[in-house]
């Protein structure tokens, strides 16, 4: 006998006082399996093996006297504490009648339903197979392969669409791995175990008990408000875990490819969406997910390898000091990437703002070489440091070394007083961002290229660090500041809170901060008298005036930034870690390690055709790519994310900007 904790979930022993995992009191809870084998229901219903518990009851196998045939027998917990009796008998009784309606192929057809000794009892075909919570659990890490993942979501998908048809829509409520059974026969799916859906009334959509899973749950699920939206992220919730292997936490969802990076780009796309935590960013019906899914599963039958200098392939496939090494990966960025990539903000002039509009071309394979471009000649006038620094020096003349130019750059650098940062100087003028439609790896966000003024600005040589930012959080003062600026709960973040103050768990002092959101980058940037750089700044500091692909030049080097590219670092590192990767400014980790907050919103460039409602208001930008993605792409010095200002993960960080005085 076991009991299932009401509030999180965890199976117990039946004689347990309190949920092991959570602490909650278990006394009120009724154990589970209480059915003795031989058990004969409604005179009818014979008990002959126990199939599974879970925290609304438990399924049996047995035998059906009147047509000597199998069936499963579903027993129903249900307690006084969810309602009066009338209450759950009608609840029970309406149910029931609705799923006996229900006649879809991959639905375990409902026979009959009673109430006998004050429990509930529905009676369905039996359904032989495995779950794919035990079929995972069988099969290890990192999770199933992605080709038998989108084949059973989809058909999933199909069964959520002839519920979500009904008029009102039924609501799965609990889909997870252990209720998606793969059926023996002939290895289609059937989603189990459906004694909790229900159909959603208006009238009682805000007042209706939440149930469900919380590893699996929507945030609106919790509030008790689920939507057909909140299946879907459930499934994407179930889909991540199959891949992965690893139960996720609750609305905090790592992306999938860093906990199996076999995984292609396009699916950690797809789920993103699907696990966005705002209704209106995720997928709006079944029909558009599985679309995605379907074209995901025709392309990913075609393979095209992205280009790779021949000394790094080498490397890349004898090395074995990287923990994933991808020099034989295929198919690492089709046009469903870039579609998923941009079009899920961005939508042509000529057509209503639509979420999935196509607008990116087929992503062309890397060139072994890049057209040189035409570098800013006037380089002499360099402004003088600001004053009111700690110390100024000048650094002396360094030559970086571009396969097409050679540009020498003076850097003046100062110290920031308040959190001891080396900032370098950028000189103001006329600078190109952006690109073309002959740049050959640009994407539709990034065009077009055009010229912006910028006054001379500091920009920090690192990102800064947790040691800088512990420093800010313990000058600061301030309770409860953590829940707007830092995530410190989380694992990744490595500043925990003892005694009322901050520290740095010992060996990532040097480390970038992350977990951050924009609000707490900006909070540290205006304590050490500084500012977020906005993207242009950032973008100009990135790539110098020869507007170089990458910080360091225009071939990619997995071995110049912290990355999983083909034997790259896949690891965070400590900041200056690779210091050949500098950019034409000096300033280091401009690509790799983390992304990086900057002040602008997400909006078109100026003549640009993209337009969406959420232009300007929804998302800021964020540069320089991160240390668990594995395609140059992201680490080019144009190339722009965007997040929502209050999100807050592991790949987020910062470095801040100052105007000389």
């Amino acid at each position: 006998m076991i009991k299932y904790c009401s509030s999180c979930g965890a199976q117990n022993i039946a004689e347990g006082k309190f949920c092991s995992t959570c602490g909650v009191s278990m006394e009120d809870i009724p154990a589970t399996c209480s059915l003795a084998m031989g058990t004969l229901l409604d005179n009818r219903y014979e008990i002959k093996k126990l199939i599974k518990t879970g925290g609304m009851g438990a399924i049996y196998q047995a035998i059906d006297k009147r047509f000597n045939n199998k069936c499963a027998v579903k027993e129903m917990a249900l307690r006084e504490s969810q309602g009066d009796s009338a209450y759950l008998t009608h609840r029970f009784q309406e149910e029931a009648k609705l799923l006996r309606t229900l006649h879809h192929p991959n639905l375990p057809r409902v026979i009959d339903y009673f109430i006998e000794k004050g429990t509930y009892y529905i009676i369905m075909d039996l359904i032989e197979g495995q779950d794919l919570d035990e079929i995972v659990h069988k099969y290890g890490n990192p999770g199933l392969p992605e080709e038998k993942v989108i084949k059973w979501s989809i058909e999933v998908l199909d069964v959520l669409s002839y519920l979500h048809k009904h008029n009102p829509p039924i609501i799965y409520r609990d889909l997870k791995p252990a209720n998606i059974m793969i059926q023996t026969k002939n290895n289609q799916i059937m989603l189990i175990d459906f004694g909790i859906a229900r159909s959603i009334m208006p009238e009682n959509i805000n007042t209706m008990t939440s149930v469900g899973t919380p590893h699996y749950s929507s945030p609106e699920h919790f509030e008790g408000k689920a939507c057909p939206q909140s299946d879907l992220f459930s499934l994407g919730a179930t889909m991540h875990h199959i891949l992965t292997g690893k139960i996720p936490t609750p609305c905090m969802f790592k992306p999938v490819r860093y906990l199996n990076p076999d995984v292609s780009l396009e699916m950690e796309i797809i789920l993103e969406r699907a696990l966005a935590l705002e209704i209106p960013d995720r997928y709006q019906s079944t029909e558009e997910m599985k679309q995605d899914l379907t074209e995901l599963m025709i392309k990913s039958k075609k393979t095209s390898t992205l280009w790779v200098p021949d000394k790094d392939r080498e490397e890349s496939t004898t090395s074995k000091s990287a923990p994933h090494e991808f020099a034989t990966r295929k198919k690492e960025e089709s046009a469903v990437t870039r579609k998923k990539e941009e079009s899920a903000v961005i939508s042509k002039k000529e057509k209503p703002p639509v979420l999935g509009t196509e607008l990116l071309r087929k992503l062309q394979a890397l060139p072994d070489m890049l057209q040189a471009f035409m570098k800013r000649e006037s380089r002499e006038n360099i402004s003088k440091p600001a004053e009111g620094g700690k110390e100024t020096k000048t650094f002396p003349e360094k030559r970086f070394n571009s396969p097409f130019i050679d540009e020498k750059i003076l850097v003046p650098s100062i110290t920031n007083e308040k959190d001891e940062s080396t900032m370098l100087l950028i000189t103001g003028g006329e600078y190109w961002i952006g690109n073309d439609d002959n740049s050959p790896n640009a994407v539709e966000l990034e065009k077009p290229k055009h010229m912006v003024t910028l006054k001379p600005y500091y920009i920090d040589k690192y990102q800064v660090t947790n040691r800088q930012y512990c420093k800010f959080m313990n000058r600061k003062r301030m309770e409860g500041a953590e829940e707007q600026w830092i995530y410190i709960s989380d694992g990744e973040c490595k500043i925990t809170k003892m005694g009322g103050r901050y520290r740095v768990e010992a060996g990532y002092e040097e480390h970038p901060v992350v977990c951050i959101t924009w609000y707490g980058a900006r909070a540290y940037a205006e304590w050490a008298e500084k500012r977020l750089p906005t993207e242009a700044e950032w973008e100009v500091a990135a790539r110098g005036t020869e507007r170089r692909e990458y910080p360091w030049g225009n071939e990619w080097h997995p071995k110049k930034c912290a990355n999983r590219c083909f034997g790259g670092c896949s690891i965070l590192m400590p900041v200056g870690s690779f210091p050949q990767g500098v950019s034409p400014f000096n300033i280091e980790d401009m690509a790799g390690n983390v992304w990086e907050w900057c002040e602008d919103w997400l909006n078109a460039y100026p003549g640009s055709e993209l337009q969406n409602e959420n232009f300007g208001t929804e998302y800021k930008i964020v540069r320089g790519g991160a240390w668990f993605l594995d395609n140059p792409l992201h680490f080019r010095t144009s190339f722009r994310r965007w997040y929502k200002p209050t999100f807050r993960y592991y790949f987020l960080g910062f470095r801040c900007c100052k105007d000389p005085m």
